[in-house]
C-alpha cells in the first residue's frame, strides 16, 4: 500500500512540473529585464593566447554575473563582471643519439600556461517575445593574469623546474550567447566568441 502510495505521489509530482501548462507558467517571458540579476557558470575549450607555442585543447570555465540596467528599444542593456581561467600545455622529446663515439641523452621538457581573467562586461539582451528564451552579445574588457612554469628533463642531469610569476596582460572579449529558462529561475546556457572560451556550455540562474 506504501508503495502504491508513493508512486501516486510521484506520478502526481511529475505531472505538476512537467506538464505543458506548468512548464509555460513557470518559464519567464522576458528573462533579463531591468533589475534582474543573473549568475552563470560554463566550461568549453579555452581561447590560446599562446599560439604558436601551446597546441591542442585547452580547458576553460568561466562565470559571470550581470545585471539590467536600461531598457533600450525592444531590449535591455546590462553590465556586470566576468571571471575565467584556462591552461594549455606544450610538450617536447628530443630523443638520445649517437655520433661517432660521442653520445647524446634524451631530453624532455613541457610548458605550461595558466591564465586567469578578470573582466567587467556589458551585454544586450533580446528575447524575441519567445517564453524562456533570452539571446544576448556583448563586451569584455579587463585584466588577464598569466602564470608560466616550465619542467626540463635530462637524461644525465636529472629534472628541474621553473616558474615565473603572474604577469598582468589587457583582456578583451566579444561574445554572442542564449539561454533558455525551464524555471523562472534555472535555466541552460551557452556563449560562443573570442573572450575565455571559445565556445561554452553551462547553467544560468536568475537571483531575483
Amino acid at each position: 500500500m506504501k508503495k502504491k502510495a508513493l508512486v501516486f505521489a510521484v506520478g502526481l509530482l511529475w505531472l505538476g512540473i512537467f506538464s505543458p501548462k506548468a512548464s509555460v507558467a513557470q518559464k519567464p517571458m522576458d528573462p533579463m529585464g531591468t533589475d534582474t540579476w543573473t549568475l552563470n557558470f560554463g566550461i568549453g575549450p579555452g581561447i590560446n593566447y599562446a599560439t604558436g607555442y601551446a597546441a591542442g585543447f585547452g580547458p576553460g570555465f568561466q562565470v559571470s554575473a550581470e545585471r539590467g540596467g536600461w531598457k533600450l528599444g525592444p531590449g535591455v542593456l546590462s553590465l556586470g563582471a566576468e571571471f575565467g581561467f584556462n591552461y594549455f600545455k606544450y610538450s617536447n622529446i628530443y630523443p638520445g643519439y649517437n655520433i661517432g663515439e660521442v653520445g647524446y641523452p634524451e631530453i624532455s621538457y613541457s610548458y605550461k600556461w595558466y591564465n586567469f581573467i578578470l573582466a567587467p562586461r556589458a551585454s544586450y539582451h533580446y528575447g524575441w517575445k519567445v517564453q524562456g528564451l533570452d539571446t544576448y552579445g556583448g563586451i569584455s574588457t579587463g585584466c588577464r593574469f598569466v602564470a608560466f612554469s616550465s619542467t626540463y628533463s635530462h637524461a644525465l642531469y636529472g629534472k628541474y623546474h621553473s616558474y615565473t610569476p603572474n604577469t598582468v596582460s589587457f583582456h578583451g572579449g566579444i561574445f554572442l550567447g542564449g539561454s533558455y529558462f525551464f524555471t523562472p529561475n534555472i535555466g541552460v546556457n551557452s556563449e560562443l566568441g573570442y573572450n575565455v572560451t571559445y565556445i561554452q556550455i553551462g547553467m544560468v540562474f536568475r537571483l531575483n
